[in-house]
């Protein structure tokens, strides 16, 4: 029997959200690269308002924390040096932590760091 692996559903990750989806954004997402629903988001402001993966060695704005990904961007979705309107988690919502997908090689005191910092615009790790 083979055995199967569940990836995260849309939204899986929330606990709460403010009503009315007042938790949620869409946005320009980069769409250089498939993206796991959970994916923590900084948001590059030069030249443009863009969110991708967080980077913490980066200087353009994505090295903060500001956004979860709702929904997967999948590899049907990828096109290398284009944006994508997608739906993030912005402001008002509990989320669960072990669902969130963060940069690799990220230390345990950088992710207490990114929590702090979606802590400031009210996304709350449980």
């Amino acid at each position: 029997m083979n055995a199967l692996t569940e990836t995260l559903h849309i939204g899986s990750f929330l606990i709460s959200q403010e009503g009315q989806f007042l938790s949620r954004d869409a946005v320009a997402v980069d769409a250089s690269a498939p993206l796991a629903a959970g994916t923590v988001l900084g948001k590059k402001s030069v030249p443009t308002d863009v969110f991708e993966p967080l980077n913490l060695s980066a200087t353009d704005g994505t090295q903060i924390a500001c956004a979860i990904l709702l929904a997967p961007l999948t590899a049907d979705e990828v096109v290398v040096g284009a944006t994508l309107q997608k739906t993030v988690i912005a402001r008002f919502a509990e989320v669960r932590f072990s669902d969130l997908t963060w940069p690799a090689g990220i230390t345990a005191a950088q992710i207490e760091e990114a929590q702090n910092q979606l802590r400031e615009v009210e996304i709350v790790c449980r």
